[in-house]
């Protein structure tokens, strides 16, 4: 658990990244010139799919991890709760997969 949260947070951060700046490069490349734009971004979408599946699972991860930390045991549906209705951070995780599923 000492190397999987970092880890995860990592994950999380890096996923965000690419997703964001994936979604903005149509927009650097030209979206209103689709001849120049097309062949880039019909290689960009799916890595913007996995990118974000990449994000949430990571964010959902975390929370269960830094639950776990905080209880000192494999977490439950309650401590879940408890941890995302009682600390800022699993409120922000929560909202950070959520995210990256949309």
């Amino acid at each position: 658990m000492r190397l999987g949260i970092p880890l995860f947070r990592t994950l999380v951060d890096l996923g965000a990244v690419t997703v964001a700046g994936l979604a903005l490069l149509s927009r650097m490349l030209g979206f209103d010139q689709p001849e120049r734009s097309e062949p880039v971004m019909r290689r960009a979408r799916p890595i913007a799919v996995w990118a974000s599946l990449v994000w949430s699972v990571a964010a959902f991860v975390s929370i269960v991890l830094l639950a776990w930390e905080i209880g000192g045991t494999f977490p439950g549906p309650q401590q879940l709760w408890a941890y995302l209705s009682n600390i800022p951070a699993g409120k922000g995780l929560l909202l950070s997969g959520m995210c990256g599923l949309t």
